[in-house]
């Protein structure tokens, strides 16, 4: 029995009928888009202003790549942050966007953390660069223990997480 979503069940199914199993599907998880996805959005668009970028899942790479994707911008580094500000002094507009077929620009101050292997290849697959810490416990706990020594004070961090995640990293991060 399969329990993964549907569209992340596909190849794990082939592999395993190609070895003689019977497989039957049934998913458990359905990925929807949030009711409002605004607030994904405009973090997505303000990403310099965070130190770390916490991701615990592939699905959240998804996610956070189709909130920069959405928003036309991409993710800006810092000269292009100066500009922006250079130019709201002139009244001057700049576009800033990601060309279509590209990669977002992620701020290279912007430390990324995950949790495991698969998103560490959702990151670089997505947002088109390697994290800098990848948990060896594939868990948030285990990526709460080895972020939590590398922050510090005054450290703006961004977890993107579904609403029914588990709490246990944001609830560490904000106990810290």
């Amino acid at each position: 029995v399969v329990t993964r979503a549907r569209h992340q069940a596909d190849e794990l199914v082939r592999e395993l009928r190609d070895r003689g199993a019977d497989v039957a599907e049934l998913p458990l998880l359905e990925l929807v888009q949030p009711e409002n996805p605004a607030p994904l959005q405009e973090a997505a668009q303000r990403l310099t202003a965070y130190d770390w970028l916490l991701l615990t899942s592939a699905n959240a790479v998804r996610a956070l790549a189709a909130a920069l994707a959405a928003s036309g911008s991409g993710a800006l580094d810092e000269r292009a942050a100066l500009d922006i500000e250079s130019a709201s002094d002139t009244g001057a507009a700049l576009d800033i966007g990601t060309e279509p077929g590209r990669r977002p620009r992620l701020p290279p101050s912007l430390a990324i953390g995950v949790v495991g292997e698969a998103t560490a290849r959702a990151v670089a697959a997505e947002l088109g660069r390697d994290p800098d810490l990848v948990a060896v416990r594939r868990e948030a706990e285990g990526l709460a223990e080895e972020v939590l020594p590398r922050l510090q004070a005054g450290n703006r961090v961004l977890l993107p997480q579904a609403a029914d995640a588990r709490p246990a990293l944001s609830r560490t991060l904000a106990e810290a």
